[in-house]
């Protein structure tokens, strides 16, 4: 086969007030969308397209905009993602960040679906347009932000959500690593087990937000693990959520560092 597609669902922001200028952080989830049945492992369907469309929502707090739709296999069936981001991504991401124990300088500022295809990884293009684009949620007010105070955790220690499936071995298997949190959440050096739990629970309330149910005309979407070369997916069935903080050395490395200098005397 060839020509396999999914989604990627990406959602990120920054954090207010400026306490890390210039910091941002994203999140993302790969969605198989499949119009019929989704086997819990299988491979990608390619008998749905990318059509040219123009998206242009405006809401009471954000504004949602694009340049492609999906055409089904189907007479009468089809995808779209605006609608998809103004029902569910939006409303699943937004409570997501209440109640994933994320610190409240955590703040969203947008969410994007792009269609991607096999083998390149790429987003593939709507016809007419040289590169392809993801359709776009932007917040212009009231800002999702997390929901605890205190002493806000270093950026780059996070808290990492594993993700399984059926799939056998490392293709099998994915994580996302949340936003900061608050040292709120640990029982000395490590993550409390309530914390653990809301935060497992979180996730798994997102995952079923994310999914739909096949209908008539509309697909069949759930939150998998997708990976090179693109062609193969395993629905997430199981969220792990361990009680040991992680680094993430690409967020440390691009942190802008302030020194304190000071100068030994030994006279």
């Amino acid at each position: 086969m060839a020509g396999e597609k999914h989604l990627l669902l990406t959602w990120g922001g920054d954090y207010v007030p400026s306490t890390l200028p210039g910091e941002i952080w994203q999140c993302g989830l790969r969605l198989s969308m499949v119009f019929g049945a989704t086997d819990p492992v299988g491979t990608l369907p390619n008998d749905w397209t990318v059509e040219a469309d123009t998206i242009s929502l405006t809401e009471a707090t954000y504004t949602v905009s694009g340049n492609w739709s999906v055409n089904g296999p189907g007479v009468g069936t089809g995808f779209d993602p605006g609608s998809y981001l103004k029902d569910q991504a939006e409303p699943a991401i937004s409570t997501w960040m209440l109640y994933a124990q994320l610190h409240n300088q955590v703040r969203l500022r947008w969410i994007s679906l792009a269609p991607i295809g096999a083998p390149s990884g790429n987003m593939v293009p709507a016809p007419g347009f040289a590169a392809g684009s993801p359709c776009l949620l932007e917040y212009t007010s009231s800002y999702p932000v997390g929901n605890l105070s205190g002493t806000q955790l270093p950026p780059q220690n996070s808290v990492s959500v594993s993700h399984r499936t059926l799939q056998v071995g490392p293709r099998g298997r994915g994580r996302m690593f949340l936003p900061s949190s608050s040292s709120s959440i640990l029982s000395g050096a490590r993550v409390a087990t309530t914390p653990q739990t809301d935060i497992a629970a979180a996730q798994v309330t997102l995952l079923e937000s994310l999914a739909t149910e096949v209908g008539v005309s509309t697909p069949d979407i759930r939150p998998a693990v997708i990976g090179s070369p693109w062609s193969a997916y395993a629905t997430i069935n199981q969220v792990q959520v361990g009680n040991v903080m992680d680094s993430q050395r690409r967020r440390r490395g691009n942190l802008t560092e302030t020194y304190v200098t000071d100068t030994p005397d030994y006279s």
